[in-house]
């Protein structure tokens, strides 16, 4: 192994886990992997990546991609495909947010488009106007039992960036409080701003001003 290479035993590419370094050919490195089919074959490093595999199973995935579901182009597809990307590229725009802080895309649905649209089709609100894929736990996985498909307002309100503020052992968001208290929401931030306690910010009452 050469010494700017990174060690890549145990990783895994698509179809194929690398077992371990193999040898250097024409200045460049190569690793012994085993493929899913129980194959083994050697690879180059910069030939290694998501859609990796041997001969054989190219064969079997030209196959499956011949008869497969012929939904590219739709729009839970798009979904699918943005949700893997953000987690698994680091070179997608919103990786940061996703992949890079360590949110994971459950392996069976990483997998199949199918086996994820089986799952999502199923939730509320599927297919209906104006909802998208949300995680209920922001900081979780794409995984079951932490995506619902939710709507713009659901959304905004449980972004990460989100103030929350509990009173009488409620926790809200700043602007669901805004709406349940009817105090206009920048009022709430300005208390948030000169430090008031999360009782004060709620429980003071707005001043009316009188025009002179």
């Amino acid at each position: 192994m050469r010494k700017n290479d990174i060690d890549l035993v145990g990783k895994t590419f698509g179809y194929l886990t690398v077992i371990q370094f193999a040898e250097i050919r024409n200045h460049r490195s190569f690793w012994l992997c085993k493929c899913k089919c129980g194959n083994e074959i050697l690879k180059r490093s910069d030939g290694l990546h998501e859609h990796s595999s041997c001969v054989s199973c190219k064969a079997e995935k030209q196959r499956i991609r011949m008869t497969r579901h012929n939904e590219t182009k739709t729009r839970l597809y798009q979904i699918w495909r943005g949700m893997r990307n953000r987690c698994n590229k680091p070179n997608d725009s919103e990786y940061q947010n996703y992949g890079g802080r360590g949110i994971k895309v459950y392996e069976e649905w990483n997998n199949s488009y199918e086996s994820f649209k089986d799952y999502v089709s199923k939730l509320s609100h599927y297919g209906e106007k104006g909802y998208t894929l949300d995680r209920i736990d922001v900081n979780g996985n794409y995984e079951p039992g932490n995506i619902r498909w939710a709507n713009a307002k659901t959304q905004a309100n449980n972004r990460r960036d989100n103030h929350i503020v509990e009173f009488n052992g409620l926790k809200l968001t700043l602007k669901q409080w805004s709406e349940k208290l009817n105090i206009p929401y920048t009022t709430l931030q300005s208390r948030i701003r000169y430090g008031w306690n999360d009782y004060d910010i709620l429980a003071k009452p707005v001043r009316a001003y009188k025009r002179a």
